[in-house]
């Protein structure tokens, strides 16, 4: 009888997976080599077989253009129709085209073999430069994945944990059930056993939610590996060899086809659900007024804002790369190795980036499946960067000592901009004039835009039109502080710039 067969850990799996990758990417590059070795050596060898029998020909041709013939009409009298003439003009024909011939045999060599030499050169650099994206890029899913590989473990510990819990609190309730207790005694021990088995079921289902949001959030990073990251990896790898070829196929087609050949670049499927054997919730749970519908809210402001700051970042990075490719071509060599790390630098950085942000907002759509109002601090977050993006914009003008028609032209302007954050936002205040939203005078007044019921005792119950004072900052991110208690986000304290008033 055959042993079952082992179980591998899938972090393991997933690295036998990338290994493989990378190998057939190596292997690529090599068939690559050899192919533009092929293309050169035949390119020469053709163009010496060309070149000999072009001079040949020429050669041929010349015997017998200068050859005389007995009875054939002189120069003066040669006629177009004379079978002579004819001869005669498909000689020199023949010794034009065998001449033009040999001319391009002559520049084959600086047209195709010196171009696919350098071309070969320049494969190395694209396969280093592959292989170190790529291996960044594995690293951020192997990460990834071992996250999820801790929230599963720990999820599954506290779940069995809540279970030997619940089945010891029935048993110690039913071993203390007797005539001689009180009533008040039983009492005691019920509500303490009733808050043993609440507490653990709290602590399972915190961690089934961070394990099903973890599993989205991986799921999401994987796809965008095998759809962007992995794609683009291979692009970096081909180089600039298909711009040359494109008139007889394209890359997408022949990516396609390497895809297809190559089952590990396939894209993987989706890690599954696992719960334990006792648990037969299957999503995030919430519950009106218990802890795991707090929880969830956390996690809602939480990935919003996250969302929302790598928005910032990935616009902050663009602006930086459009910045390096419009210098153009330094002068030196070591001024042209410094602006390509800069370059590479800021394309990694974006897609860090971006993938956090990914990460994010499947984590939020899971949310706002089961009702979450993600889309409130998704929108009061967002709100917020793009007053730091306007703010950042207004320090990097120039400073004006004088109040002349170019600033009021510029307020005008960027009133206008600010049309959609005055949607959101009214705010009264004469305090200050600096364009600079962190030079801020409290109190401020401001007015609610959304009623919020406090659901935790640092919260603070609002309705909407109210007028409220808003004192200072909290000790959070969107959060202020108003009467010394922390106000949720729902007031829209987002600044927008009119009129010479400034926060």
């Amino acid at each position: 009888m055959q042993p079952p067969p082992r179980k591998v850990k899938v972090t393991q799996e997933v690295k036998h997976t990338h290994t493989e990758q990378l190998s057939r990417l190596q292997l690529k590059h090599q068939t690559d080599l050899d192919f533009l070795e092929d293309l050169r050596t035949y390119s020469q060898k053709k163009a010496l077989i060309e070149k000999d029998y072009s001079q040949a020909l020429h050669k041929l041709a010349s015997q017998y253009l200068k050859r005389e013939w007995s009875g054939a009409p002189s120069e003066e009298q040669k006629d177009s129709r004379n079978v002579w003439a004819v001869w005669r003009s498909y000689l020199e024909g023949v010794m034009k085209v065998s001449q033009s011939r040999i001319n391009g045999c002559e520049n084959y060599r600086s047209q195709i073999s010196d171009p696919v030499k350098m071309f070969r050169t320049q494969k190395d650099l694209q396969l280093k430069k592959c292989c170190e994206q790529l291996a960044r890029a594995q690293a951020d899913l192997q990460v990834t994945i071992r996250d999820l590989e801790k929230s599963r473990k720990t999820y599954q510990e506290a779940e069995q944990t809540a279970q030997t819990v619940r089945e010891k609190a029935d048993m110690e309730a039913k071993s203390k059930l007797s005539l001689f207790q009180s009533r008040s005694s039983l009492k005691r021990a019920s509500m303490k056993l009733k808050a043993k088995k609440n507490e653990w079921k709290s602590k399972a289902t915190q961690t089934r939610n961070d394990y099903l949001l973890t599993l989205s959030a991986t799921n999401a990073h994987q796809d965008r590996y095998y759809e962007t990251d992995l794609i683009s990896c291979i692009r970096v790898l081909d180089g600039s060899f298909y711009d040359h070829v494109q008139s007889f196929v394209t890359q997408d087609i022949h990516q396609q086809i390497f895809i297809q050949d190559n089952p590990g670049f396939q894209k993987a499927a989706p890690f599954q659900y696992q719960p334990c054997e006792n648990d037969s919730s299957r999503q995030l749970e919430s519950e009106t007024g218990t802890t795991e519908e707090h929880s969830l809210n956390k996690e809602a402001r939480k990935w919003a804002t996250r969302v929302a700051r790598e928005h910032k970042n990935i616009i902050h990075y663009k602006r930086a790369l459009e910045e390096c490719e419009t210098l153009g071509t330094p002068p030196t060599e070591q001024s042209r190795n410094e602006l390509e790390f800069r370059i590479e630098e800021a394309k990694e950085n974006i897609r860090k980036a971006e993938t956090v942000k990914l990460k994010a907002e499947a984590r939020l759509d899971l949310l706002r499946q089961v009702g979450v109002s993600v889309d409130t601090w998704l929108k009061s977050a967002m709100n917020q960067v793009m007053e730091e993006l306007e703010n950042e914009r207004w320090a990097s003008l120039p400073t004006l000592t004088t109040h002349d028609l170019s600033l009021s032209t510029t307020v005008d302007l960027d009133r206008e901009e600010g049309e959609e954050l005055e949607e959101n936002m009214e705010t009264y205040d004469d305090s200050s004039s600096s364009p600079s939203g962190t030079l801020r005078n409290y109190p401020l007044t401001c007015k609610v835009l959304y009623s919020y019921k406090a659901s935790q005792p640092d919260e603070l119950t609002i309705d909407e039109h109210e007028m409220l004072e808003v004192i200072e900052d909290g000790d959070m991110e969107d959060w202020v502080k108003v009467n010394h208690l922390n106000l949720i986000s729902a007031v829209q304290h987002t600044i927008y710039r009119r009129k010479g008033f400034f926060l």
